[in-house]
C-alpha cells in the first residue's frame, strides 16, 4: 500500500539569492541547494522550494501554510522583522487553528498554524 510521505511547497521568486537570505534571516531556514532557476530551504524537516519567476504577480497569488509547534514564539520573531501581513495577526480562526500570516520578499503569503 502506498502512502504520501510529505508535501513540498514550490513558490515563485523574483530573486533567488534575496529569497534564500530572507528565509535564513527571518525564519531561520537553511539553504539546501541553489541552482540558476531553482532553490530550496529547510527547517525542522520541512522544505520549501522556489523557482525563478520574474513576474511578482505570480508570487502575490501564491502561498502555503506551515503547521508549527510553538506559534507564539514564531509570531514574536516574525513581528520583530515587520513581515506580518496587514490582515494576518495571530488569532484563533473559525476552523479551530491559531494562525498568522507573513508576506515574504517576493509577495508570497505564508501562513503558520497550530491547533488551538
Amino acid at each position: 500500500m502506498s502512502r504520501i510521505a510529505s508535501a513540498v511547497p514550490v513558490l515563485p521568486a523574483q530573486d533567488l539569492d534575496a529569497t534564500l537570505e530572507f528565509y535564513r534571516r527571518v525564519l531561520r531556514f537553511k539553504t539546501e541547494f541553489r541552482q540558476p532557476t531553482h532553490a530550496a530551504v529547510s527547517r525542522d524537516g520541512v522544505q520549501i522550494h522556489f523557482w525563478l519567476c520574474p513576474d511578482r504577480a505570480m508570487a502575490e497569488a501564491s502561498g502555503c501554510r506551515l503547521n508549527v509547534v510553538g506559534i507564539n514564539a514564531l509570531y514574536a520573531e516574525c513581528r520583530s522583522h515587520g513581515v506580518i501581513h496587514p490582515n494576518g495577526e495571530l488569532a484563533v480562526r473559525p476552523w479551530g487553528l491559531r494562525e498568522f500570516a507573513i508576506v515574504d520578499c517576493n509577495g508570497n503569503l505564508i501562513r503558520f498554524a497550530e491547533h488551538a
